[in-house]
């Protein structure tokens, strides 16, 4: 098994929790005490299958994180960038990896000790595009409320100042 110094940040998968969460989809009813504990049990059985220290974690490299809403899904464009991950012996089950951006500010909202960790070593990563992250943060931050926005813009500028040694984004609007 690996050791948590071991995984790679990249290596989180992420699951979307509105998968279960009636306010973000069209026209689903509201869900059932019933509906929400099957949720919860088919959760509950994927970490089991993906999650850290998995078999499939062992063979892939990649594992399951659950993660609540954040930036995604509603910033809907990172289903086209994510790459898809073949896992050996299975037929119909397919796991989609986010792209190194999208994986950053998926982890923006929530930012404790883990995400900041994470983040930071995901900047060091060959790929990383400061222009890219600022961009997709821009058009991602403008789905929630002025409160919120306020928190993750603080988390933004703490990533630019702390982890990458630039000037703050004076005004993301």
């Amino acid at each position: 098994m690996r050791t948590s110094s071991q995984r790679a940040p990249s290596g989180c998968i992420s699951v979307e929790e509105r998968l279960w969460c009636w306010r973000t989809a069209a026209n689903s009813p509201r869900p059932t005490s019933t509906s929400l504990g099957q949720g919860q049990a088919l959760l509950a059985s994927l970490c089991e299958l993906a999650g850290a220290e998995s078999d499939i974690h062992e063979t892939t490299g990649y594992y399951l994180d659950v993660i609540p809403a954040g930036l995604f899904p509603q910033a809907s464009a990172w289903r086209k960038r994510a790459t898809r991950v073949h896992i050996p012996g299975t037929k119909r089950i397919e796991l989609k990896v986010l792209e190194l951006h999208d994986l950053i500010l998926s982890k923006l909202r929530r930012f404790l000790g883990k995400d900041r960790q994470d983040i930071k070593a995901l900047c060091d990563r060959s790929g990383f595009d400061i222009h890219v992250l600022r961009a997709r943060y821009r058009d991602a931050r403008l789905i929630y409320d002025y409160d919120e926005r306020e928190a993750m813009d603080r988390n933004f500028r703490f990533i630019e100042t702390e982890f990458l040694a630039l000037e703050p984004t004076p005004d993301f609007d």
